[in-house]
């Protein structure tokens, strides 16, 4: 515990003089006293009219009168710290951390005081001369005093020279007419707010607390009956009702000092359960909930809420959301009984273009731009797809608002009309989906899905029209609701294609493609990675890298590389994904699976074919056993897959179509460089003829044209004739050689 310098010497002070004059202990009172000496303290009893002079004279007084004394003979041991004075200066290095301090100075002892109920120099501050905590903590903390009442700006901090009542301090009164034109309507959902004055109307359990996902319309729900209250459009019972909205930021703002949030709460509480029937509508309620457990705040705020929801003339409705209900009040079943839940789900999509219809007015005066009833169906159906973290009508008012924005930047004349391809195109930059494919209708990209994927990937004809089948028919809205767009398993040999087929799939649907090595997931522990470690452990809060994956990319397709060498426990995760379509992280957070294209790829069902023989049969293929895939994955895994895809082993006629897409891959990469090149048949041949191994499939033809070409090429591109403005480079075979024209 450190203390400040001029606190420091009048304590040294004050000891040596009660060592002096006898006394066995050093009371709070001796405390008190060499408090009052520094100047500090003198400053704030001149500033609040505090005599000090007269509570010295009377400390003085009660010392030599009730502090008992040592005899002379004994006079050498100095006076010992009462309990009372150490518990004093605990607290006070307590008040200091929770303000920002780093050393106990005079005036936290001062505040510290109040916390000793027994003693005599509390009794004279807080009793003989009406010195009030809350008083004493505004003028250390702001530099003037206040008894019970609250200055406090626009923006919540403290002002300089007005004051104002609790209620006018940290609440805005909606049932005051000046409100009345910033209050919203509540469209098509009658039946919430029927059911709100249902729960407002009982005996007991008359607090609703309005549960639901950010953007279902529970701020406007609560605001509204504000609203109603004004017109009289409420049942008899509930007119004439005074109704406060509580802003949680003031009443914050500034509360630096131990109880000082609370002493504010208390003084709301007081006015509020003064005569009349009133309203407090307590928005986001968990972060005032929250509050009272962190930075030694002290009683938790929500007991002094207890008096406001037993109060017979008070209503408290509240807002919160499912995760918060969950973690604050289920636990707290004390808190729960005085609330009568109202859960809010998200509106369809019907009441959705009819609250929005009763918005756009407003949208179009304030940018300007006239918004057709198609953009409106537009930008409802693309809110719902792409932004499914957010709700109707949340979404799409937001991607609506923001679409103006950029049409009214963009633009220089007024009224200009807002389109459903500015709509795509705001949605695109948004999700990080790119604009062509999201403007290209769906048909139209599948109507060629299967020729482009065929282009690009050889000798899988059979699993290329599987997939393409698979995925026209979830994309037909045919598959099972709350699942994935698919989930397949590409089971076959390596190097024929299985991960490569999966990138050209997110080429080509528009989709953002995420890769996880499965060999990274073969421990337990590492599993966990994924969703996020679980509390008590290094990285618990962080997320995991596939539900931040997802989250960050709705829309994705997700790769799970060689799925038989992970975990088991990793099975069970994807088992989540594949049969609901969401995924829960460490936190709780559910992550929405519904947009991702989720493929494995196995080597299981062709382990037999890394298996030598002897003789002729060494040289044969092995058809691809599904046995095996039974042996290994579960029953569970393997029901919720939407299609098994077989893989086969690439023959050599197919590995020279594969050669020479791999000379055009190489071709656009020289491209850069003014560099071409050209190889014959024989070229190719030879490539495939050396390379060639049916368990290896086309990896060893990468490493081939590594090895005979790019190696040779490296120095004449950097160096040498293609160095500086490239040139054409003929590749021909000559007596088992590789020959190299540059022209």
């Amino acid at each position: 515990m450190k203390l400040s310098p001029e606190f420091e010497i009048e304590l040294q002070k004050a000891i040596q003089k009660a060592h002096q004059e006898n006394f066995e202990i050093f009371s709070i009172e001796h405390l008190l006293t060499a408090i009052l000496s520094t100047p500090r303290v003198n400053e704030i009893s001149k500033n609040m009219g505090i005599p000090r002079e007269s509570i010295v004279k009377e400390l003085k007084t009660y010392i030599e009168d009730n502090i008992p004394k040592r005899k002379k003979e004994n006079n050498k041991m100095p006076p010992v710290m009462s309990v009372g004075a150490q518990r004093m200066l605990q607290t006070a290095w307590h008040h200091s951390i929770n303000s920002g301090g780093s050393e106990v100075r005079p005036e936290d002892l001062l505040v510290a005081l109040y916390g000793e109920d027994e003693s005599f120099g509390l009794f004279l501050f807080k009793d003989k001369f009406g010195v009030a905590r809350l008083q004493l903590l505004n003028e250390i903390s702001h530099g003037r005093s206040a008894t019970k009442e609250f200055a406090v700006d626009e923006m919540g901090a403290e002002a300089e020279n007005s004051f104002r009542s609790a209620t006018d301090s940290f609440c805005s009164k909606l049932s005051d007419p000046a409100f009345k034109d910033q209050l919203p309507d509540f469209v098509e959902r009658d039946y919430l707010l029927k059911r709100l004055v249902q729960i407002l109307s009982r005996k007991k359990r008359n607090n609703p607390l309005l549960i639901g996902d950010p953007g279902v319309g529970k701020t406007t729900l609560a605001r509204n009956f504000a609203l109603r209250i004004q017109k009289a459009n409420v049942p008899k019972n509930l007119k004439n009702l005074d109704y406060y909205e509580l802003h949680i930021t003031k009443l914050m703002a500034g509360a630096k000092f131990r109880g000082e949030l609370e002493e504010r709460m208390a003084a709301l509480t007081a006015e509020l359960t003064k005569e009349g029937k009133k309203v407090l509508f307590i928005d986001d309620i968990a972060s005032l909930l929250n509050t009272g457990n962190s930075g030694g705040q002290g009683i938790e705020v929500g007991h002094l809420l207890r008096p406001l929801m037993e109060a017979e003339n008070i209503f408290v409705i509240a807002s919160c959301n499912h995760k918060e209900y969950k973690s604050i009040f289920e636990k707290n079943n004390a808190g729960a009984r005085f609330f009568q839940k109202l859960n809010i789900e998200e509106c369809s999509v019907t009441e959705a273009q009819k609250i929005i219809a009763t918005k756009i007015n407003e949208y179009e005066k304030f940018h300007k731009v006239k918004i057709p009833e198609t953009s409106v169906h537009k930008a409802i159906d693309l809110g719902k797809r792409y932004l499914s973290d957010r709700k109707l009508p949340d979404n799409a008012l937001d991607l609506i608002d923001e679409t103006c924005a950029r049409l009214k930047l963009k633009e220089d004349t007024e009224n200009i009309e807002l389109s459903e391809a500015e709509l795509s195109a705001v949605i695109a930059e948004m999700t990080s989906i790119s604009t062509e494919n999201l403007q290209s209708a769906e048909g139209a990209k599948l109507k060629d899905l299967k020729k482009n994927l065929l282009d690009k990937i050889f000798g899988q004809d059979e699993a290329v029209n599987a997939l393409v089948e698979a995925v026209k028919f979830s994309f037909a809205g045919l598959s099972r609701e709350n699942k994935p767009i698919g989930n397949y398993l590409f089971a076959g040999p390596t190097g024929v294609g299985k991960t490569e087929l999966a990138i050209q799939l997110s080429k080509n649907l528009g989709l953002h493609f995420e890769k996880f090595d499965m060999s990274e997931y073969l421990e337990k522990h590492s599993v966990a990675r994924l969703v996020g470690a679980p509390p008590g452990y290094v990285g618990y809060e962080e997320g995991g890298l596939l539900t931040d994956a997802i989250s960050k990319h709705p829309y994705s397709v997700i790769l799970m590389d060689e799925i038989e060498k992970a975990h088991p426990d990793l099975i069970n995760i994807l088992l989540q994904i594949m049969d609901s379509g969401s995924i829960t992280d460490s936190n709780g957070k559910t992550v929405d699976c519904r947009n991702i294209v989720l493929i494995m790829t196995s080597n299981a069902g062709s382990k037999d074919n890394s298996k030598g023989s002897i003789g002729i049969a060494g040289a044969q293929l092995k058809a691809f056993d599904k046995t095996q895939l039974k042996n290994f994955f579960s029953p569970e895994f393997l029901n919720r897959l939407d299609s098994v895809l077989e893989f086969k082993p690439l023959s050599k006629e197919i590995l020279i179509d594969v050669t020479k897409k791999f000379i055009r891959d190489m071709n656009l990469q020289l491209a850069k460089k003014k560099v071409e090149v050209e190889v014959t048949d024989e070229v190719i041949r030879h490539i495939v003829d050396i390379a060639y191994d049916p368990l290896y499939g086309a990896r060893p033809i990468h490493r081939q044209i590594d090895k005979e070409i790019k190696a040779k090429l490296v120095d004449e591109i950097l160096y040498g004739k293609l160095s500086e403005n490239g040139g054409k480079v003929s590749i021909s075979k000559k007596d088992e050689e590789l020959v190299f024209t540059i022209k």
